[in-house]
């Protein structure tokens, strides 16, 4: 039985403890508060880019150390992101989740088995550059444009944003709204630098020396993540309701 490496557990664990804060404040702000332009603000942004990125970057360090039951956990993560947008859809109108981080994380891990066929090849320096590089490209390919250091490259096809069958992908027609939304692009390239980053570091003397920080709170999160994610939001909105009416 391989020996967790906690530290990885502990910070996926904080930036679970992170997104319960993130998401109680949304409800309290922009659902029951009426401050919709909360998420807006800079520091909430940077906030919420925080969380998504820690999640995204370790969930594709750790994917090696998982891959043989990398199908399984695919096909059951793809299915917590189904139950999430037919529960939000339900029970929160106001705030549905089509294609969220779940969906996502689904998506990643069975794309990851054939693509690792073909990463593995890449040089881990090289890889990691063009992930990073490829992801700050296409960041803003939901609202129709590749930019490089905030400047516009180029426009994308209009077709592309025709159809509901874009939304998977990062191409979403101009009325679609999610209030939790990770396609594919430009979120798997994140997931490749996490991968390419494992290559990098998991065989140092460097990693294996902080590898075993436990946080024993963080720790305990981090590892039943999937399972927090999933109830906490029905709870904080539950909670709100109860407060605020």
């Amino acid at each position: 039985m391989k020996k967790r490496f906690e530290t990885l557990d502990s910070l996926r664990g904080s930036a679970v403890v992170s997104m319960v804060i993130f998401h109680l404040m949304f409800d309290i702000n922009e659902i029951f508060g009426g401050n919709t332009s909360w998420s807006s603000q800079p520091l909430v942004h940077l906030w919420q880019r925080s969380i998504c990125f820690t999640f995204i970057i370790v969930s594709g360090f750790v994917w090696s150390l998982g891959r043989k039951g990398a199908l399984k956990r695919g096909i059951f993560l793809t299915a917590v992101g189904v139950a999430v947008t037919a529960v939000t859809v339900i029970f929160m109108p106001s705030s549905p989740v089509y294609f969220g981080v779940m969906s996502f994380f689904g998506c990643a891990v069975l794309i990851m088995l054939p693509a690792e066929k073909l990463l593995r090849y890449v040089p881990a320096p090289l890889g990691a550059a063009f992930s990073l590089a490829a992801f700050f490209l296409t960041e803003y390919a939901a609202y129709g444009v590749l930019k490089v250091f905030g400047y516009t490259l180029c426009k994308l096809p209009k077709a592309l944003f025709a159809s509901s069958l874009g939304i998977p992908f990062g191409f979403p027609p101009s009325d679609f709204f999610s209030s939790d939304y990770y396609p594919i692009f430009p979120w798997i390239f994140l997931y490749f630098f996490g991968y390419f980053l494992s290559r990098l570091f998991i065989n140092t003397k460097i990693f294996h020396r902080i590898a075993h920080f436990k946080e024993p709170f963080f720790s305990f999160v981090g590892r039943h993540a999937v399972v927090i994610y999933v109830i906490h939001q029905p709870l904080c909105y539950a909670a709100c309701m109860l407060f605020f009416g």
